[in-house]
């Protein structure tokens, strides 16, 4: 490898530490002959102009005045002053340059959030190296993106805190292929070249218990609930009714229209909020893959009529992720393999899981930041930091699902009375 590509690693950062120390050992060569050169240089033209100074004084020292002479050394000392000025300023100028080539970058780019930043590990090394944005996309996708996890981001530095990146997973269900998405990062900002691939399920109400009657009463029963009001207020008229039989009906259409031989990513919403123990065993029951549970973040509001998800959940098969490098210290259970034989975490696991990732994703505001400009006008730090402190007092509750399945499973979920609704997508 040239000197010139070794330059060329040691400005992008990409440089091995044996690189590098190579790199500042030729700067530092560099820097001792420059200053030898001006030493010799100076001596050279000092001992020329005094040699020539002799022979002329020597010729006509008679007709020299004192005042003459005096001049002459005035004119030598400005001579030497605009030389070494002249070494000097070229110096100086090499050394902005090799800085604003070398460091400048490094220097900029600090203050804004850098993808390709290496991350170590704390007790235990990973099998590859872990970059910033790979750890941070694996927990923000683990809380936020049960359909579409990601945990591998490559980027490339293009200058002042600019990158180009790419986003994957080593791990995704049914017979898809892994989904890849490209985009920018310039100075803390995102731009991705497809705007949905990183949607989150934050803000929509995916599993059904927006401002119903009561998080503490099944659906159905609010269902029928809602339904007598309706005969009552509307004598003759069935209605139309968001929840409830409208729902179920067009639940049970939909599933029939799906093929027999693939696999689908379903959302489930439970028709009772269950206890994570009791969730477990409903969930192992049904052989499913790919699985992410959704959990209860508040209590509903004060007269018991208002619940508002923040659909933030957790895998039930994170064994992939632990591969990556995190401060094992600070998140010890951020991720593990650790599942007991059915592949479920035990519920003292899986509320220690749930924490690690909330704590550490409540702490990454630049990436944050960098996901959505308006995070903290949207609530997402306070709705973590919200759902992190009930879930210390109250444990995990489940009140939806996530799940890949075929056609028969998800028929067979909806006519079992802890579903409440099946929306598939593709």
């Amino acid at each position: 490898m040239s000197f010139k590509e070794l330059l060329e690693r040691y400005q992008k950062g990409e440089a091995t530490p044996e690189e590098a120390h190579k790199v500042e050992e030729e700067l530092e060569k560099f820097s001792a002959i420059n200053d030898y050169a001006y030493q010799q240089l100076e001596d050279f033209i000092g001992e020329s102009e005094e040699t020539a100074e002799d022979v002329s004084e020597k010729s006509v020292k008679d007709e020299k005045e004192p005042d003459e002479l005096f001049v002459k050394k005035i004119k030598k000392e400005i001579k030497r002053y605009f030389l070494k000025v002249g070494i000097t300023a070229g110096c100086i100028a090499l050394v902005v340059a090799l800085f604003t080539m070398f460091a400048m970058p490094r220097v900029i780019s600090a203050f804004y959030y850098d993808p390709g930043k290496s991350v170590k590990a704390g007790s235990k090394e990973s099998q590859w190296e872990t970059n910033q944005m790979s750890l941070d996309m694996a927990v923000y996708s683990e809380l936020y993106m049960p359909q579409t996890p990601r945990n591998c981001v490559t980027s490339q530095q293009e200058g002042y805190g600019k990158y180009q990146i790419k986003i994957t997973s080593d791990v995704w269900y049914g017979d898809d292929e892994p989904q890849v998405t490209g985009g920018r990062i310039v100075r803390g900002k995102l731009t991705l070249y497809d705007n949905n691939a990183l949607k989150p399920l934050s803000g929509v109400n995916f599993f059904g218990w927006y401002q119903r009657e009561s998080a503490e009463i099944p659906l159905t029963q609010q269902d029928r609930s809602e339904q007598k009001q309706w005969e009552k207020e509307n004598p003759g008229d069935e209605g139309n009714l968001l929840h409830g039989r409208i729902e179920r009906e067009y639940n049970e259409d939909h599933l029939k229209q799906l093929d027999d031989r693939k696999y689908y990513c379903a959302y489930v919403t439970l028709n009772e909020m269950m206890r994570y123990e009791d969730f477990c065993e409903f969930y192992e029951k049904q052989e499913l893959l790919g699985g992410w549970c959704a959990v209860k973040n508040m209590e509903s509001g004060d007269d018991g009529t208002y619940f508002e998800p923040a659909n933030l959940g957790f895998s039930l098969d994170p064994s992939s992720n632990s591969l990556l490098n995190w401060d094992q210290e600070a998140y010890p259970n951020l991720f593990s393999s650790t599942r007991d034989a059915k592949g479920v975490y035990s519920e003292e696991a899986a509320k220690a899981h749930f924490l690690d990732l909330l704590s550490y994703m409540r702490q990454q505001e630049d990436f944050l930041d960098l996901m959505d400009e308006d995070a903290a006008e949207n609530g997402l730090k306070n709705r973590l930091e919200q759902t992190e402190s009930y879930v210390k007092e109250h444990g995990i509750t489940v009140y939806g699902f996530v799940a890949r399945m075929t056609k028969a499973q998800a028929q067979k979920l909806l006519e079992q009375e802890e579903v409440y609704t099946v929306d598939v997508g593709n």
